[in-house]
């Protein structure tokens, strides 16, 4: 770990501090509020903190069941990137996995995030081939352009 760093279940005080590293890390449509991020916890399997000198730092949360596990979120604020964070949370959350006997794990990241892919490759991730596109929806959109 680097120093100074640690890593420990999600307590609900950290949440306000989870979504000001959302707001630091993504712009406003992938960003996930503090009712997001309550109802991941709700639903996840593993969500841990990284902390740096007791403050929240980056996270991680995965979902499944049956013996799989996606990797749904992992988010270092841009600050403390490369430093060892993320890697630091990887390792941590495959151990968790380890413990509960997840036999195969996923996780999405944009091609074009080159650390991220770096990261995820030094663990053993291979890239499936799979490609997911993303579709928007604009309401105001449709009812500016359809007139009744």
């Amino acid at each position: 770990l680097p120093p100074g760093l640690a890593i420990r279940p999600l307590l609900m005080d950290d949440i306000p501090a989870l979504e000001a590293i959302e707001a630091a890390a993504f712009e406003p449509r992938w960003r996930h509020s503090a009712a997001d991020l309550f109802l991941a916890w709700r639903h996840s399997i593993n969500f841990t903190v990284a902390l740096m000198d007791g403050m929240p730092v980056a996270y991680q949360f995965s979902t499944g069941g049956d013996g799989n596990a996606h990797l749904s979120r992992m988010t270092v604020h841009p600050k403390q990137q490369g430093k060892g964070i993320g890697a630091a949370l990887l390792a941590n959350a495959l151990e968790n996995y380890r413990l509960q006997n997840i036999r195969t794990v996923t996780l999405n990241t944009q091609t074009d995030n080159l650390p991220s892919r770096r990261l995820y490759e030094r663990f053993g991730f291979e890239a499936t081939g799979f490609s997911y596109p993303v579709w928007s929806f604009f309401p105001s959109k449709v009812i500016n352009d359809n007139p009744s």
